[in-house]
C-alpha cells in the first residue's frame, strides 16, 4: 500500500508498506479521508513531545471496512477510536483507558493512516 511518511520534522516522503495482516480485535479499514489536526502539524513542525521520527502520521480517518466484525458488514463506511490502551495497569483497571500508562495512539506512537 502507499504511504506518506514523515521523516523527521519539515519532511515527507513517499513510501511503499505490506498490507496490514489481520489480528484478534482488530479490523482493516481501507482509508479513504483523513484529516489533519493539531497532533499532526505539531509533528511535522517538530513541537510534537511524544513523537519519534519517522512516522505515518493520521489518527482522524474514516474508510472502508474490508473484515468481518460483529454487528458490521464488509463494505461499512466506519471510523475508529485511535487509542490503543494495554487494559491492565491500573488506569486501565480502574476503568479510565485514555490514562494508560502504556497507550499508543494511532498516528503519534504507531503508524496511522
Amino acid at each position: 500500500m502507499k504511504t506518506w511518511i514523515c521523516t523527521a520534522h519539515g519532511i515527507f516522503s513517499r513510501g511503499q508498506a505490506a498490507m496490514p495482516v489481520e489480528k484478534e480485535g482488530h479490523a482493516i479499514i481501507k482509508i479513504r479521508r483523513i484529516g489533519i489536526c493539531g497532533t499532526d502539524l505539531h509533528a511535522f513542525q517538530g513541537t510534537q513531545p511524544y513523537f519519534s521520527y519517522p512516522r505515518i502520521l493520521g489518527h482522524e480517518l474514516s474508510g472502508t471496512l474490508l473484515s468481518e466484525v460483529d454487528g458490521f458488514t464488509v463494505g461499512d463506511a466506519v471510523t475508529f477510536i485511535p487509542y490503543f490502551h494495554c487494559g491492565t495497569c491500573i488506569a486501565c483497571r480502574s476503568g479510565k483507558p485514555n490514562c494508560c500508562v502504556n497507550i499508543n495512539v494511532f498516528g503519534v506512537h504507531i503508524d496511522g493512516g
